[in-house]
């Protein structure tokens, strides 16, 4: 059920041009997508009380929400901040918490687990241990859901999954505050894209994140310059 929606003249969204909802609703799906998910991903690197570690996987659930319901999130920190906390308590069930380095908890431990959304095609998959990746960056031991999603992206021709890695990418870096995200998410997908199960972990994992982006940098830098 949509929450209500307070009048503010206060806020600090009601003059950006790309928040109109009359605006919005006349744009295309993907479009208006791509800039509430953006939006959300500031939003929520600027608000304090947010974990941003679970960042993707609540960001991919809120842009389900119409359009009026995303507008109020971005409008009003405090209900950002209980929304984002009741669809935490909702994931409490998944038994890996990813706030370090591929460090599996117990069931019991901390609530704040970071699923990743299969998209809806879910694929099932017998346990197995996760290579490490690339470039120094260790892969979480496993993931269920985290699996499927691998599994769906495994099944796509490979322009098409890494439109689908882009479109996730994209906006988590952009969020971030790191000034050229289109070559830095061209960079990872040009050089990450065939390792599907390090880059999807790292999705939900803003450190290892992080650490790509810098060794991106690093590298677009220096081509720049021989």
């Amino acid at each position: 059920m949509p929450f209500p929606h307070a009048p503010s003249t206060s806020s600090p969204h009601s003059s950006d041009p790309l928040l109109d909802p009359t605006m919005l609703h006349n744009l295309s799906e993907s479009s208006r997508t791509e800039i509430l998910v953006q939006k959300l991903s500031l939003a929520v690197a600027s608000n304090p009380d947010v974990d941003v570690r679970d960042a993707s996987n609540i960001v991919d659930s809120f842009i389900t929400r119409s359009v009026e319901d995303i507008l109020a999130l971005l409008s009003d920190p405090s209900l950002l901040v209980s929304e984002w906390d009741l669809e935490k308590r909702a994931n409490m069930h998944l038994p890996f918490h990813q706030s370090s380095l591929g460090t599996p908890v117990n069931q019991d431990s901390s609530p704040a687990a970071l699923p990743t959304d299969a998209n809806g095609d879910a694929a099932t998959g017998d346990p197995a241990p996760a290579p490490s990746g690339g470039g120094g960056i260790s892969v979480p031991n496993y993931n269920t859901e985290t699996e499927e999603y691998i599994e769906m992206l495994i099944s796509k021709p490979e322009s098409e999954r890494k439109k689908k890695l882009g479109c996730k990418l994209f906006p988590l870096i952009k969020g971030m505050g790191y000034k050229d995200s289109t070559k830095l998410t061209v960079w990872i997908l040009d050089h990450m894209g065939q390792d599907v199960r390090t880059l999807a972990y790292t999705l939900n994992d803003p450190a290892k994140l992080t650490q790509i982006i810098h060794e991106a940098q690093e590298s677009i830098t220096t081509a720049r310059a021989a």
